[in-house]
């Protein structure tokens, strides 16, 4: 609660002293991430994800960004001495939503404007048999906005996402480790691609 005020106070600040207000949808792909224990390994699985944010950017580039992202995937667990035997067949269904404060940087030299952001937030593991976690969680990311009128642009982009002890019981769930270690401090990163529309409401009449 304390982030998203945060979030809401710096959005309002950035809009009234600054110029713009900018809400986009997005979806893309994430790609797989593995976690390696004592005696088995399990996956992060490949998938599309979708998400939304809204930024306060002033005249300079300088903006707040607050995000949320969802991915629904799979987490599979093996032996490494019986790769072909899932573990967790039964309980390896996994959501993963981000809540993310973001500092992002944009140079606004021409109607392509390529961009920069890092921040962090939380990170909720919703598995279909063990249950939900939060996890603390950070990211970055680089990408280019490309301004097609004062209302309307597109972005590309490529992130990094990383939730922190995140590696155990909270994807794989600890009744069916069968004895396997799982209470591991290994944090999980997650590389995506994205591509989203903004809807850019201008307080005034900036060169964005």
């Amino acid at each position: 609660m304390k982030v998203l005020l945060s979030a809401a106070c710096c959005l309002s600040f950035f809009f009234s002293s600054g110029q713009v207000l900018s809400v986009t949808g997005f979806g893309g792909y994430t790609f797989r991430e593995r976690a390696d224990f004592s005696n088995a390994y399990g996956y992060i699985n490949a998938g599309g994800h979708w998400g939304a944010s809204v930024e306060g950017i002033n005249r300079t580039g300088q903006g707040i960004e607050l995000l949320y992202q969802r991915q629904g995937t799979h987490t599979p667990m093996y032996y490494y001495n019986s790769p072909n035997t899932q573990i967790n067949e039964n309980g390896d269904q996994t959501a993963i939503s981000y809540f993310m404060l973001n500092a992002v940087n944009y140079f606004l030299r021409s109607d392509i404007q390529p961009y920069a952001g890092a921040g962090m937030g939380v990170a909720l593991i919703d598995n279909n048999a063990y249950g939900s976690a939060t996890k603390f969680s950070w990211d970055v990311k680089l990408g280019v906005r490309l301004k097609a009128s004062p209302k309307i642009s597109f972005k590309l982009q490529a992130q990094l996402y990383s939730i922190v002890q995140a590696e155990g019981g909270d994807f794989y769930g600890p009744s069916a480790t069968n004895g396997i270690s799982v209470n591991s401090t290994g944090n999980t990163y997650q590389l995506g691609l994205s591509g989203g529309v903004c809807v850019n409401f201008e307080k005034k009449h900036p060169p964005l």
